[in-house]
């Protein structure tokens, strides 16, 4: 037996067990100042919980919108370089288009000035032709007239220098007339 119950009859721990119960049901039973402050505090415990919770299930609430705005943004976003990528390949393809194109009209232009050198050349060449085949007829005019006034001489003198070989069919035909 514990140290407690030595020494004492049984009646004597009985009577001390009654007075103990006593108290606590006068404590239950009789109000005090202390039940006050308890229920006050467990009414202030009761809407410290109540906000809490509204506070987390606010936060809860928030949170899961969020998370639903930005799953939307995220898919907006790849939609988005989805389009751009592809809008960049077209824009290197079609970039690729007109540098190929570009090269094809750079030849192009180059074979169009080379023939327009040539045909600048034999242009200036035919000019020169025309030139002298008219000075030539002019030579040749003024030889006839000549000739046919009686004065060969002079008409011999102003065909002087003329190449025969260089004279087209009519112009040697006026030539011989002019010399004979």
């Amino acid at each position: 037996m514990p140290d407690f119950f030595k020494g004492k009859s049984n009646e004597q721990f009985r009577i001390r067990i009654l007075k103990c119960i006593r108290k606590i049901n006068l404590c239950t039973t009789i109000p005090h100042k202390g039940d006050d402050i308890m229920k006050q505090n467990t009414k202030f415990l009761w809407i410290y919980t109540a906000i809490l919770f509204s506070f987390a299930l606010i936060l809860i609430l928030f949170a899961g919108l969020t998370q639903n705005n930005f799953q939307k943004e995220l898919d907006e976003q790849a939609t988005l370089s989805k389009g751009m990528e592809q809008s960049v390949s077209e824009l290197t393809a079609r970039n690729q288009q007109l540098s190929d194109e570009v090269k094809r009209l750079t030849g192009e232009l180059e074979a169009t000035k080379a023939q327009l050198e040539e045909t600048s050349r034999l242009r200036t060449e035919v000019e020169d032709r025309f030139r002298i085949h008219e000075e030539l007829d002019a030579r040749l005019s003024k030889a006839l007239w000549q000739r046919n006034d009686g004065n060969r001489s002079a008409a011999r003198k102003t065909l002087d220098g003329v190449d025969r070989s260089t004279l087209t069919e009519s112009q040697k035909y006026f030539y011989d007339r002019a010399l004979r």
